[in-house]
């Protein structure tokens, strides 16, 4: 886990978009060096001091606390600079929710 000062664009290759919210845009990207595929959030509202804050205190929080908090993701590769991060892309809670359903069913 490091915080890169270089654009996201040099390390992951995008693929496609998972999700977008309000102020950032998840990416479906493929890491060029090892070929996995990661989901890369990047901060599109850059345009405020406070939305740039948050979004920096949410890479810290994740960094510092996905060990000791069930459900929060690991970030692998982070930009203070440029705003973004990545980490696993998530199994949806409806697709893990019908998983269990099936397996329910079959026993």
């Amino acid at each position: 886990m490091s915080n890169h000062k270089c654009r996201y664009e040099s390390i992951y290759q995008e693929i496609g978009k998972l999700g977008k919210g309000g102020n950032a845009t998840v990416l479906h990207v493929k890491n060029k060096k090892n070929n996995k595929d990661f989901a890369l959030k990047l901060l599109t509202n850059k345009q405020f001091y406070e939305k740039k804050q948050r979004f920096t205190d949410e890479i810290k929080i994740m960094v510092n606390n996905y060990k000791e908090i069930e459900g929060v993701m690991p970030i692998y590769d982070f930009s203070y600079n440029e705003y973004w991060y990545s980490m696993p892309i998530a199994t949806p809670i409806l697709d893990h929710l019908e998983k269990k359903l099936v397996l329910m069913k079959l026993c």
